[in-house]
């Protein structure tokens, strides 16, 4: 099992952000369309979820569907996660909940309108998640001010 440090050292490598995303791939192989769904992605890929992922280092061809359409697209798997890897830690209880099995596919040749559609896709995505951390939640009551009384009413001004 790798360790703490070198859990964090492979997450400080990245270039991108992951952004948990749900989308269909269709993952072509010879003749078959494997439906599959993405548990995240990024400008440079995507990861699929699959408990049967293709061998490390070999190209793949996926159909990605968009909300707004669907792209071709060539990539290569970068990473496997295997059932036994994504088994809870029980040595470190705070550790964020295990991907499911699947591939890191990091796309290769990817370009021109198939480039730009998954750029914006991506983008609006990290727009999406940006705003839902800004806005107050519903059930958070108004702050009141430093001087109120309890009821709200302040006492400088009896209203």
């Amino acid at each position: 099992m790798p360790s703490e440090g070198a859990a964090t050292m492979s997450e400080n490598l990245r270039r991108e952000p992951r952004i948990p995303a749900r989308i269909r791939v269709h993952v072509i192989r010879g003749r078959r369309a494997i439906p599959l769904e993405t548990s995240d992605v990024s400008f440079k890929g995507l990861f699929l979820e699959t408990t049967d992922p293709p061998p490390l280092r070999s190209l793949l061809r996926m159909r990605v569907t968009l909300p707004t359409r669907e792209i071709e697209a060539h990539g290569m798997a970068v990473h496997i996660t295997t059932p036994a890897d994504v088994e809870p830690r029980e040595d470190d209880p705070n550790a964020p909940p295990p991907r499911g099995p699947g591939v890191g596919v990091q796309f290769w040749g990817l370009a021109g309108p198939a480039r730009t559609a998954w750029d914006h896709f991506v983008r609006d995505l990290i727009h999406e998640k940006r705003a839902s951390t800004k806005r107050p939640s519903a059930n958070v009551p108004a702050a009141k001010p430093a001087d109120a009384a309890p009821g709200g009413v302040t006492p400088k001004t009896g209203e």
